[in-house]
């Protein structure tokens, strides 16, 4: 088959959706399909990329959403597209521009789309107005869910979600229809491979982490990740003692985080290390003692998955999303709330035999989540969508 994928979040840009499309375009390609991937133009310079198609676009101009391009003039491109693609399947990753381009490309080439819901957005409404979600919520909701997310969902054959938590929320946001559960892959081998212990050392020493026990949060510095959280309960937790909260990647809460961590006088024992590339989020996984996510927001989770891969536990919040994920005392220890998360950190703290108990059986719990396993699945659903027709 000739697959178009949309989406408005695609490398350089570093998230959940653009990890979900990476790993079904690279395990459709393996089983023989032909994949065209449609996005917007980076403020960074894009190298050459096989089957990416980008368009210019205007950049979103709010808080937190700035690396994030829309693209104009819609119909033009779906003309452009019908001329020179020959598509059998459209599948849609996004409800914004590149969503409703995908639509009319569907539309003018007479084929059927499948569409991945991936965000829960009442968690970012907060971005687009505060006021709004402050003082209307439900309405705000409701407005932005008949203006983006229906309009693509009503008309798709089949709709994905990646978790049965986002399955239980499709009565919530009116998607109707054939709802299927299909969790994101991840190149698992990537993350399950040995680390020399010079390499680990020279992470340690980089970020002064050596002797210390080591809290790790990676991902995406923005409000609904809950850092604020994780960071409150260190404080309560381990201020004083001989261990480091690592915190690593970049976003809009960053200097909010970073007066807190100030304010909690807890500054020596906190290290932001800002972006990190791919190739050394590997090592500090291996480096690290724990995950540490207080996030209520995930819709599956993947750096869970990327740091049980690299058999490190991860100390989580109790959600819906980690529903057949984590274990608690076989490949995690879950909490609920700041208070629970920083008696759990004392007990970590006060006998490490836990987590070396639980880090054998991280890896293996997550075998189900392969790239491959990904794509096979939504290429069932591909035929089933094209057989139909």
């Amino acid at each position: 088959m000739k697959i178009g994928l949309f989406t408005d979040a695609y490398a350089p840009a570093v998230s959940g959706v653009v990890t979900s499309v990476q790993m079904l375009s690279d395990g459709l390609e393996k089983l023989g399909h032909t994949v065209y991937i449609f996005t917007v133009q980076m403020k960074e310079k894009t190298v050459d990329e096989k089957n990416v198609v980008r368009f210019k676009g205007y950049t979103v101009w709010l808080k937190g959403l700035t690396q994030y391009k829309l693209a104009s003039k819609l119909n033009r491109k779906a003309r452009q597209i019908k001329r020179k693609f020959d598509l059998d399947i459209i599948h849609i990753h996004t409800e914004f521009s590149m969503g409703k381009l995908g639509t009319k490309v569907a539309k003018k080439m007479n084929i059927p789309y499948v569409y991945t819901f991936h965000t829960m957005y009442e968690e970012y409404l907060p971005y687009i107005s505060k006021y709004m979600d402050k003082h209307y919520h439900e309405s705000f909701f409701n407005i932005l869910r008949r203006m983006f997310v229906n309009p693509i969902s009503d008309n798709a054959k089949t709709i994905i979600v990646p978790t049965k938590k986002v399955y239980n929320q499709a009565e919530n946001y009116k998607l109707v229809g054939d709802i299927q559960i299909v969790p994101t892959g991840l190149e698992l081998d990537k993350f399950n491979i040995e680390i020399s212990n010079d390499d680990i050392k020279q992470i340690k020493e980089k970020y002064n982490l050596t002797n210390k026990l080591i809290f790790l949060s990676l991902g995406r510095v923005s409000k609904e990740k809950s850092i604020d959280s994780v960071i409150k309960s260190y404080a309560l937790s381990q201020k004083g003692k001989n261990s480091v909260l690592l915190i690593v990647g970049d976003g809009p809460h960053m200097s909010e985080l970073k007066k807190l961590v100030n304010k909690l006088e807890i500054e020596q024992q906190v290290v932001f290390t800002g972006f990190i590339k791919n190739d050394e989020i590997v090592k500090i996984y291996k480096a690290s003692d724990v995950f540490v996510n207080a996030s209520t927001s995930e819709t599956q989770g993947l750096t869970y998955i990327e740091a049980l891969a690299s058999s490190l536990p991860i100390l989580v919040q109790k959600d819906e999303c980690l529903e057949g994920v984590v274990e608690d005392g076989v490949n995690s220890i879950l909490f609920d709330g700041e208070i629970e998360l920083a008696s759990k950190m004392d007990i970590i703290y006060e006998n490490p035999d836990i987590l070396r108990n639980i880090r054998c059986n991280c890896a293996k719990s997550v075998e189900k989540y392969s790239k491959m396993c990904y794509a096979s699945s939504v290429e069932e659903i591909y035929k089933k969508v094209v057989s139909n027709r």
